[in-house]
């Protein structure tokens, strides 16, 4: 009855952001909205979940109304500027955006000549490392191989190279996306669906589900912010993609399939279903099991909010610990090691932590959805990620945990609008200097 009541007043909050918003993509609508819809399907579906304490249940609405509250102040800083400060704009926009269509077919180029290689790389890590993982030798080869491969990548080798190329070539499918709304022609429009089939393929085969899914969140975001509507048949289409990307993984490697029973299919579409059910919501029911219980949160790698800082300073001082990337698990009743954006900020930070990070947080990504909205490129890359990071917030930490990969961004979207400009200024300056003489 708590979580029922719960979910109400934060869907209030939601109502309230839109009324003053007006926008369906404001970040404040988006993150209320999403956990009210959580919350109600962890009351509506049948589970045998442990119950959310009244704690837990605080939480989750303080957090959100101190999201929506850093939103509300970031309207003072917009409404204190009248013309907002365009990347691209007035009589630099073709010169900046002139090499874009250039870099954006070479970044293709790239991408499809890389992946034959990276098909061979991601074999010779299971190949490699096959004899660590021999609890798998029932299984089929192709199972067998992508468990072999999964585990070799989380816990011992890792992807390289391609981990920060993945990424790249992530950013590049938005830029495409956003070039072919600024000019449709039929080039731009193969150059969107050869990134997002080809980075499709390379998240695919790292068998990690929520890489998928937040490369498809992203770009999904992208597209329907750019269109400036929701239109059912896309969302359903959007929607297909995100749970087809969830459910093949897991058919290969035997998650939520039970294995060796030969039990029906009827039977292992219901576990299917049942693991969906456990990643959606599972995250919510272990972090309310560590607010009431702290002691299970002793092996747990703590400090885990400051790994971006932690990993720097460990290039300086070997003693220095790193926090371990994947957190252990604990049964809810079904075990799960997955935890939401909540736990690892109250874990590290407490409740200053959940004022204090999320009225910040509601603040930036406001400001960001403010400057997307009128096609800021730059803020339309960031706000693309941003809805996929409060979408997936029921699974982990994507903003301070993953701060890495917000500065990798910043230094793409530098490089692909920003230099453009500095370089134009610096050429025409020279130029003038030049028939001055």
């Amino acid at each position: 009855m708590n979580t029922l009541i719960c979910a109400i007043i934060i869907s209030i909050i939601g109502l309230i952001n839109y009324r003053f918003s007006k926008k369906i993509f404001h970040p404040a609508v988006i993150f209320s909205g999403y956990w009210a819809i959580l919350l109600l399907l962890l009351v509506v579906l049948p589970n045998d979940y442990y119950a959310l304490s009244n704690k837990t249940l605080l939480i989750f609405t303080t957090g959100i109304l101190c999201f929506s509250y850093g939103g509300f102040l970031s309207r003072f800083v917009i409404n204190s500027q009248s013309q907002p400060n365009y990347i691209l704009s007035g009589t630099n926009e073709t010169s900046s955006r002139s090499w874009i269509p250039s870099t954006l077919l070479a970044g293709l180029v790239l991408c499809v000549l890389l992946f034959p290689y990276y098909c061979y790389y991601l074999y010779q890590i299971s190949l490699t490392h096959q004899h660590e993982f021999l609890q798998y030798h029932y299984l089929n080869p192709l199972s067998k191989f992508f468990m072999t491969l999964r585990q070799a990548v989380v816990y011992n080798k890792g992807l390289g190279i391609f981990k920060y190329l993945i990424a790249w070539f992530g950013f590049l499918s938005l830029v495409a996306l956003i070039e072919y709304y600024s000019h449709k022609t039929l080039k731009n429009k193969l150059i969107v669906v050869g990134f997002f089939i080809t980075v499709l393929l390379y998240c695919l085969l790292t068998t990690a589900r929520m890489a998928v899914i937040y490369f498809l969140f992203s770009f999904f975001s992208m597209y329907f912010i750019l269109v400036r509507k929701l239109e059912l048949k896309k969302i359903f289409i959007s929607g297909l993609f995100i749970i087809c990307a969830f459910i093949i993984p897991a058919i290969i490697m035997h998650k939520g399939v039970h294995l060796n029973t030969g039990i029906s299919s009827t039977s292992n579409l219901l576990s299917l279903i049942k693991n969906i059910e456990l990643y959606l919501l599972g995250g919510i029911v272990a972090f309310n099991e560590t607010v009431i219980y702290p002691v299970l949160t002793i092996p747990f790698p703590h400090d885990y909010s400051l790994s971006f800082f932690l990993k720097i300073a460990h290039l300086f001082n070997n003693d220095i610990i790193i926090p371990a990337a994947i957190f252990p698990y604990i049964n809810i009743p079904d075990p799960t090691n997955v935890y939401t954006l909540f736990f690892s900020w109250f874990l590290d930070f407490d409740w200053p932590g959940i004022i204090i990070l999320f009225s910040i947080l509601g603040f930036i990504t406001t400001l960001c959805f403010h400057y997307a909205t009128r096609k800021n490129p730059i803020a339309l890359m960031f706000y693309a990620h941003i809805v996929a990071g409060l979408l997936l917030s029921n699974f982990f930490d994507a903003f301070l945990v993953g701060l890495s990969f917000w500065l990798q961004l910043f230094i793409f979207t530098f490089l692909i609008y920003k230099v453009p400009l500095v370089l134009n200024s610096f050429y025409k300056i020279k130029v003038k200097h030049a028939s001055n003489s």
